[in-house]
């Protein structure tokens, strides 16, 4: 957890501007005749301090803006979308507007979406699915003291949702596996993402308990959508190819159908296929996609209720500590599709052609 900074007071804020506290509670209340040198001199200090002026506003109106920031890598995405909406729903529901930032994997715009928070004085704030390498903004987000729930973040200073990802990932390396694939390739996301790294933990975990050879040429990892063509030429041309693949991205899957579409590769002939989450290209695919999948919907509306208790608790009594933060784990499940079959040149793929 970063070490919290000193809590800095108006006090401190005027010592540094050389004024009164009363003229920075002037500056912080908006008070009528203030002048705009004044609250220039207030605000530098405050910025040299790392003071939050609007924060410090709400907190002495004792004001709930009744208003939630929920921070996503992207809205693109249609599982996190899904969750996005879930938890708008159910904020709505309680009395809350929910504003989304859709950052980019980009620090420089995460850390943006935290300076307008402060300046909306938001309530409280959900984070989806951004990468651990930022440091900056966790260290950022952590001194705000603000009510905070983390989805697929490995914060330890707030309330968390976390999907099984290691275990769905197990779960389809025991698929494949069943059906007599021994070399399984995996295509997966920046290990600087928390469902990706824990993904392809799962992964080898499996391979070794199932006692099958993990080959490192097997996996890659895909930075951009652009990569994706050169990262499959590189798997699948390899003297012993891998027989199926796991696509751990839903980014991911339509350029790897193309891919294979283009190269002249059949599914699940050549190639048996696992993707993450159940979108629609997954299910209306042909062949439908095997889909490692688990309740969006659920997540989405967990993380908002959890941000609701917090908030209500902290506006009820903004000067207590915190109860004990809370960390909930969502099962996964595998759904079964027809882009998965047994090898060529197997016992069970002669068994499968003959049951056709």
């Amino acid at each position: 957890m970063p070490e919290r900074e000193p809590r800095m007071t108006i006090k401190d804020v005027a010592r540094q501007a050389g004024v009164s506290p009363g003229s920075v509670s002037r500056v912080l209340n908006s008070a009528d005749g203030v002048s705009p040198a004044l609250r220039a001199r207030v605000e530098n200090a405050a910025r040299r301090l790392g003071f939050e002026l609007n924060i410090a506003a709400q907190a002495m109106r004792g004001f709930s803006t009744r208003t939630v920031s929920c921070h996503v890598s992207t809205i693109e995405n249609p599982l996190v979308a899904e969750m996005v909406r879930a938890a708008e729903e159910r904020l709505l529901a309680a009395g809350y507007i929910m504003i989304v930032h859709s950052t980019g994997y980009d620090e420089e715009r995460e850390l943006a979406a935290l300076t307008s928070d402060r300046g909306r004085r938001v309530d409280g704030l959900i984070s989806i699915a951004g990468p651990m390498t930022h440091e900056r903004y966790q260290d950022t987000l952590a001194r705000m003291e603000m009510p905070v729930v983390a989805v697929d973040r490995d914060f330890d200073w707030g309330d968390s949702i976390c999907v099984d990802h290691a275990g769905g990932a197990a779960q389809a390396v025991r698929q494949l596996a069943g059906l007599g694939h021994r070399r399984i390739g995996l295509l997966t996301p920046s290990p600087g993402l928390v469902a990706a790294r824990r993904r392809a933990k799962g992964y080898r975990a499996e391979l070794d308990r199932l006692d099958l050879p993990l080959d490192e040429s097997l996996i890659e990892m895909v930075e951009r959508r652009a990569d994706i063509p050169a990262c499959m030429m590189r798997v699948l041309s390899r003297p012993e190819a891998p027989t199926a693949l796991i696509v751990l991205s839903t980014w991911m899957l339509a350029q790897v159908l193309e891919y294979a579409r283009e190269s002249g590769l059949a599914i699940p002939q050549d190639l048996s296929l696992v993707t993450v989450g159940d979108s629609d290209l997954a299910r209306f695919n042909s062949p439908g996609i095997t889909a490692i999948t688990w309740n969006l919907r659920h997540v989405g509306r967990s993380a908002a209720e959890l941000l609701i208790e917090r908030m209500e608790a902290h506006g009820a009594a903004p000067d207590a500590e915190p109860s004990a933060f809370r960390s909930f784990e969502v099962p996964t499940e595998l759904v079964l599709r027809a882009s998965c079959a047994p090898p060529r040149g197997t016992a069970e793929a002669a068994g499968a052609g003959r049951l056709q």
